[in-house]
């Protein structure tokens, strides 16, 4: 019986896959599209699309995970008095988690941006759709006066359509 529950759960698992795929894709699309007044904060840590409660953003992050960072690029972006600290962001579609985001929260939350991976030429770059992530939960992208892209340009970091492997979720891990 264990055999047949196993292949069972393997194919169901192989099936999936590719819907798992999609659905992150699809979301890929929706965050590109969105902004900050399309995301309801529920607190600090989750964010929900207005008008479909299935597709969620939290961070799950630990207390004890939310390491300070000594990075030249995270002080920068964290700015004169500020600590810069590492979080992981979770895209959920209903109960299914579709990928994790290492990401740094920076200027006492005001903004998150993507953990960049460096190229061979020496930049910092992040993936697009990950930018896009931070940008439609950070507070600062509400009030306007502190965007994302601002900070990543403090950091000398910048959002590329491809980015190799970072693409994918999960990669980029620090």
């Amino acid at each position: 019986m264990s055999g047949v529950f196993t292949i069972a759960s393997a194919r169901e698992q192989e099936t999936r896959v590719p819907k798992k795929a999609g659905e992150l894709a699809r979301v890929k699309s929706i965050l590109s599209a969105s902004t900050r007044q399309d995301w309801e904060a529920h607190g600090p840590r989750l964010w929900v699309r207005r008008g479909d409660s299935k597709l969620k953003i939290v961070d799950l992050t630990e207390d004890d995970g939310r390491v300070e960072l000594k990075d030249e690029w995270a002080r920068s972006a964290a700015g004169a008095g500020s600590v810069a600290l590492r979080v992981e962001l979770s895209i959920c579609w209903g109960s299914q988690l579709l990928a994790k985001v290492p990401a740094v929260c920076v200027d006492t939350g005001r903004a998150f941006i993507p953990w960049p991976r460096q190229e061979e030429d020496g930049r910092l770059v992040v993936a697009r759709w990950q930018y896009d992530l931070c940008r439609v939960i950070s507070p600062g992208e509400y009030l306007g006066a502190h965007p994302v892209r601002f900070y990543l340009r403090k950091a000398g970091i910048v959002a590329s359509l491809h980015v190799g492997s970072s693409d994918a979720p999960g990669d980029g891990t620090p």
